[in-house]
């Protein structure tokens, strides 16, 4: 089935995308095969610094408190394609997060974008799969504002292993988990403003770049939940 959504869009036709690995290092009875787990762009760098022996520990102080690399290497993975996840949690966006590679919340999304591309691109008359509102109606109670039909209020919650196209929403069946999920989301973008506010106070031509960002918290209303432990990378 396709993909959901295009890019600037939490959904994970905008923020999925292909791979692929070339060089000696790849064993022979690996080549011209797929590897299909989750992984993140930010997991490139561990991984290639361990394939040549290079220490990829780069731990920071951000406001007294150590910050290690998002990355996590995934060669061991790759290569014996076990059932061990990788990552607890990933955030995927401000407004959207996936534990355990299955599970994903989505805090915002607007009608815009939401739509499906057929698995070849666009189809003969050049047109989308267009969402059904009765099914997604807007959820967002300001009728003036931007129509959401998933919001901090009433988000999404989907089993990408049984639903990659994301087209049954989950929520109301498993809202612990979108408690949990709304929990870690809010404490890694809360301790991700930390560090931007940090940065640009410290170098001060970097705030005209973050200025939006730390105006307001507006992509993210679920700053309101209680922060979460820590857990996972």
């Amino acid at each position: 089935r396709p993909l959901r959504g295009q890019k600037t869009t939490p959904w994970q036709g905008g923020t999925r995308v292909a791979a692929f690995l070339t060089g000696g290092f790849i064993p022979k009875r690996l080549r011209g095969t797929s590897f299909d787990r989750l992984t993140h762009f930010a997991d490139v760098y561990p991984t290639l610094c361990n394939l040549v022996g290079v220490s990829a520990v780069d731990t920071v102080v951000v406001q007294g408190e150590p910050r290690a690399i998002d990355g996590v290497d995934f060669w061991p993975l790759l290569l014996s394609n076990a059932s061990t996840v990788l990552r607890q949690y990933l955030p995927t966006t401000e407004v959207s997060i996936i534990w355990r590679e299955r599970y994903k919340l989505i805090t915002s999304a607007s009608v815009g974008g939401s739509y499906w591309a057929p698995p070849e691109g666009k189809t003969p008359g050049n047109t989308v799969i267009n969402i059904n509102r009765t099914e997604w109606p807007c959820v967002n109670t300001n009728a003036s504002a931007t129509c959401l039909i998933c919001s901090p209020e009433k988000p999404c919650l989907f089993d990408l292993s049984e639903d990659e196209a994301e087209r049954v929403n989950l929520a109301s069946q498993q809202p612990q988990l979108v408690a949990q999920l709304a929990r870690q989301l809010a404490w890694r973008l809360a301790a991700h403003l930390r560090r931007v506010v940090a940065r640009a106070a410290s170098q001060p031509r970097l705030a005209s770049r973050h200025r939006p960002l730390l105006a307001s918290p507006r992509r993210s209303p679920v700053l309101t939940a209680r922060p979460a432990t820590r857990a996972g990378a």
